[in-house]
């Protein structure tokens, strides 16, 4: 469960008691925390309950956007003849997720800058870095809805999405009860600036013959594997935190099935037609280069269920709408915010992890 301040309204006591006589001290349980106790002027229907469905639907989009676009519709692409028809429908339905994804994710992103600009519980200097960096992500994301975008430009979008998560991380791992949705979103904007480097360096080197520089882009690789790595442990401590049995449940088949597909994949020859080879064309597309050094099967592994912890993600817990919302939009959006969807995704996930380390608090029993 989840206090939203200003969500409920309070109860006015009498001052003196019910026989006029001292008043009665408020009952000594748990302290509230610092900014708790600050005004804000945020409406407080950007933070009901309900809004918990609206997120999720959110995050589900993008989640679609991200599966139609990057794995169903390039794993069919040669996968069997006669598909032609089903492969022109699945492209129109991945453009129709992605563009649904972008008018969403900008309304909502508009929404909730309009709910940091006026919270007090967020410092001043984070309110005017936040604003022109929210409205710098959301144009360029909106431009490319309509028209491809130059290549610097899609590079200065992955460093101002990164950028937005590494600076929004701050105050949600200052908050005791945000500190893991914090650092993953940080963690996750750092493994996205990495690997964006890693594909631009890997890009340069094929392209001068270089190969040296594209050993950096190994190791670059290799480091934003080890974030990942540290990014889906922490999500998971946190997800699993008083539900040990049904985490169980849920990170047991999405760890397997990483596995299986991964292990298929690489070391599997199931015929091209067959539903097997449909899922290792669907890993092959989904992975991008450089791999990391190191058994592919880590990297293959661990990339399969990071993508299968996103719904995980929203189905394991019901509770702390904002800072859920917040870790499934950043384990999706660090697979590259070089693409204008995912990095939205990613300052969305931003905005979220802020604001739920001034508004959204854990319900004390």
């Amino acid at each position: 469960m989840t206090i939203i301040e200003g969500e409920s309204a309070s109860v006015s006591a009498n001052p003196q008691g019910a026989e006029g006589g001292s008043p009665e001290a408020p009952p000594a349980s748990h302290p509230a925390p610092p900014s708790e106790g600050r005004p804000t002027h945020a409406p407080a229907r950007l933070f009901s309950r309900t809004r918990r469905w609206v997120l999720a639907a959110l995050v589900l989009l993008f989640f679609a956007a991200l599966l139609s676009g990057r794995i169903v519709v390039p794993a069919l692409l040669g996968w069997r003849s006669g598909l032609e028809l089903w492969i022109a429908r699945s492209d129109n339905a991945a453009a129709l997720f992605a563009q649904l994804a972008v008018v969403g994710g900008c309304l909502m992103a508009i929404q909730l800058l309009i709910a940091m600009l006026v919270e007090s519980n967020l410092s001043v200097a984070f309110r005017l870095v936040a604003a022109p960096t929210t409205a710098g992500v959301v144009t360029l994301v909106m431009a490319s809805a309509t028209r491809e975008l130059p290549m610097l430009l899609v590079l200065g979008l992955a460093v101002l999405s990164s950028f937005m998560a590494l600076f929004s991380s701050v105050p949600a791992v200052l908050e005791k009860h945000t500190r893991a949705a914090g650092m993953v979103v940080g963690l996750a904007g750092l493994t996205a600036l990495v690997s964006v480097t890693a594909r631009a360096l890997a890009v340069w080197a094929s392209h001068e013959a270089l190969t040296r520089l594209f050993r950096t882009a190994q190791i670059l690789a290799t480091v934003a594997w080890g974030l990942d790595l540290i990014t889906l442990g922490i999500a998971v401590a946190w997800l699993a935190a008083d539900r040990k049995r049904l985490s169980l449940a849920v990170w047991i088949p999405v760890g397997l099935s990483g596995i299986a597909l991964s292990a298929i994949s690489l070391y599997a020859s199931p015929p091209p037609d067959s539903v097997l080879g449909l899922a290792s064309k669907a890993v092959h597309a989904f992975l991008r280069h450089p791999y990391p050094f190191g058994p592919p099967v880590l990297h293959f592994a661990l990339g399969v269920t990071l993508l299968f912890a996103v719904p995980a993600t929203l189905f394991q817990r019901f509770d702390r709408p904002y800072a859920r919302g917040a870790i499934a939009l950043a384990l999706l959006a660090r697979t590259g915010t070089d693409i204008p969807v995912l990095a939205l995704a990613l300052l969305l996930g931003s905005l979220l992890a802020a604001l739920a380390a001034a508004r959204e608090r854990p319900q004390i029993p």
